[in-house]
């Protein structure tokens, strides 16, 4: 037996020097060559600073193997001092490493390397420089010069250190940025209910068109504001003719709420019907547009039991009297005229993963030439009405296609999210998918085609994995992949939704959080959260929404508690790029005000 325990160290570097004398067959005894009358007072300081860190090295490798998904026994190999196995950490298992990369992330490669260090310094404690005794013992020798002993206590402090600030660090991020998956019942989660009542507003829009002669065109805004958990509104932008035969953009807010009338109570019903006075059903969406805008007003629109409804009594702030003829842009053009913020890429790929949940995509609309940026980078627009004829400037290649040429086997299971993969891979890389592609991406579709784009998405898939955050390659991925557990694969089926919430929008939603602190849930706020949350407001710009095929001015923005967009000059666009060269019709913008997003 091993009478390791005379160097006053108890059960402390006792089991970790056990272990190490185990490679010699030879029974050691320590007793005599270890005792303590014999230790100088350095030395015995030497030990005690030893059985500190020792102690806590073990307290690490508690905390750390307590989160891991390892049996018992595999835990114990790590910490316990009975079963210590150093060749554990030296060369750790697949199951372990893959356990300690879904704990310590991106640092668990630098933790195994700290704990092999700190095994070779317990190491060269133990010097292999022994003194036979006699037939069957042998005499330990330690490392007795000061400058070792100092040096061997400062690399354990040093890696000691390293492992409690992985360790720490990892755990504030698992805590404050990987929450528990949401599930799909309950409050603030996703459901079908928005998503049916989305498809009902688009029908309730285009039976409320005008038969203006000039071109008309309405956009949706993509990021969501929760009034109530019932209770959500979205931007409209509306495409109006003027008297002077001039197009002009109208900024409207359309109030949606959740509950199926038959799910309400009573008092709900009661609240919920149309006021006699202040709500009147709306016949042309133009001419209420309109209405609002000649006093400088954005109009309230309430969707309720697929009927459109103008509220004359609540207006958004009053808009400013100056206007200017600024243009926006399409997603495409941004793509090819400036570099994107990675903030702004980030909050772009969320936003378009969660239209997905709810907005009524089809698979030739969800791509960069019908995503439209006005207010700001980080607010897109998606075309919820038809224009009447008046196509969309650069429209998508594929959509051109002859639906006879297109082949009848697919490589994809579900298109919108064919499509959703290219374009959150080209937010990322921050340049169009055709600029990628090559002459094997092709097939027999020719360029620009949506399977070409497929094919292309994919092989950039395979090349790119070391070089994107996890988060975004495991959505993209999921998005191509499409193995998803139903029928038909379709977004109308619950469990499909529920699938593609976890594994394509939460990763997207989880890098944001994690890299800027911003959170961006899909489903309303809690109680709590509405009380505790941040409130970050963002001041519109004097000037609004300009239709896709024209650009405008940017203005500055600046994050902190709150985020405002102050005015710049009106010839800077706020794409920063220069959009000269497009096309358009002279628009006059608006604004409405404020808004709130709680995060």
């Amino acid at each position: 037996m091993v009478h390791l325990e005379a160097l006053g160290l108890g059960l402390g570097i006792a089991p970790l020097i056990a272990e190490l004398l185990k490679a010699n067959p030879e029974p050691v005894n320590a007793f005599k060559a270890l005792d303590p009358k014999y230790i100088t007072e350095s030395r015995q300081e030497f030990y005690r600073d030893l059985a500190f860190e020792v102690t806590m090295l073990k307290m690490t490798l508690t905390s750390l193997v307590r989160e891991l998904p390892i049996t018992d026994e595999e835990k114990s190999k790590l910490v316990d001092d009975k079963n210590l196995d150093v060749m554990v950490w030296k060369k750790p298992s697949e199951e372990l490493r893959s356990a300690l990369e879904g704990r310590l992330s991106s640092c668990s490669d630098t933790f195994i390397q700290s704990m092999e260090r700190i095994l070779q310094l317990f190491g060269r404690i133990v010097e292999d420089k022994s003194v036979p005794l006699s037939a069957n013992q042998i005499k330990l020798r330690i490392g007795w010069t000061k400058e070792k002993r100092d040096r061997i206590l400062q690399g354990l402090q040093k890696h000691n250190q390293r492992l409690v600030r992985m360790l720490k660090r990892s755990s504030s991020i698992a805590a404050r940025f990987l929450p528990p998956q949401r599930k799909f019942t309950g409050r603030g989660v996703p459901d079908l209910g928005l998503r049916r009542l989305m498809s009902g507003l688009r029908k309730s829009i285009g039976s409320a068109w005008c038969k203006c002669t000039g071109k008309h065109e309405a956009q949706l805004g993509l990021q969501k504001t929760w009034k109530k958990e019932d209770h959500v509104r979205l931007d409209l932008l509306l495409n109006v003719s003027q008297d002077t035969g001039k197009v002009q953009w109208g900024e409207s807010k359309i109030n949606i709420y959740l509950k199926d009338p038959a799910e309400q109570t009573l008092e709900e019903k009661r609240k919920g019907r149309r006021p006699s006075e202040s709500h009147r059903q709306v016949d042309h969406i133009c001419e209420t547009v309109r209405a609002a805008q000649k006093v400088r007003r954005a109009s309230q629109i309430t969707f309720h039991e697929n009927i459109l409804w103008h509220d004359t009594t609540t207006t958004e702030n009053e808009i400013p009297p100056q206007f200017s003829h600024r243009r926006g842009a399409s997603l495409d053009q941004v793509l090819k005229s400036r570099k994107l913020k990675m903030k702004d890429r980030k909050i772009l790929q969320v936003l378009l993963a969660q239209s997905v949940l709810f907005f009524p995509w089809s698979a030739q609309d969800l791509n960069k030439f019908s995503i439209s940026l006005h207010h700001d980078l980080s607010k897109p627009f998606a075309p919820l009405a038809p224009d009447h004829g008046h196509g969309r400037e650069n429209p998508s290649p594929n959509s051109s296609v002859d639906e006879e040429n297109q082949p009848v086997w697919k490589p994809y299971d579900n298109e919108i999210l064919a499509a959703l993969a290219t374009t959150l891979l080209e937010i990322e890389l921050e340049e169009p998918i055709e600029k990628m592609q090559k002459e094997d991406d092709l097939g027999d579709c020719g360029p620009g085609t949506f399977d070409a784009n497929f094919w292309t998405t994919t092989r950039i898939m395979s090349e790119k994995e070391d070089d994107m955050l996890q988060g975004c390659y495991k959505a993209i991925d999921a998005c191509l992949r499409c193995d998803f557990e139903g029928h038909e694969r379709t977004l109308d089926d619950p469990s499909v939704l529920q699938q593609v919430y976890e594994r394509i929008v939460a990763p997207l939603e989880r890098d944001l959080l994690t890299g800027f602190g911003i959170e961006m849930p899909f489903g309303a706020p809690d109680a709590a959260k509405e009380c505790s949350g941040t409130t970050v407001t963002i001041s519109l710009p004097p000037v609004v929404a300009t239709p896709a095929n024209t650009h405008r001015t940017r203005r500055s923005v600046t994050t902190s508690r709150a985020v405002q967009l102050d005015e710049k000059s009106e010839d800077e666009d706020i794409f920063g790029g220069d959009f000269s060269d497009v096309t358009g019709p002279d628009v006059h913008s608006t604004s409405a005000g404020v808004s709130a997003i709680t995060i």
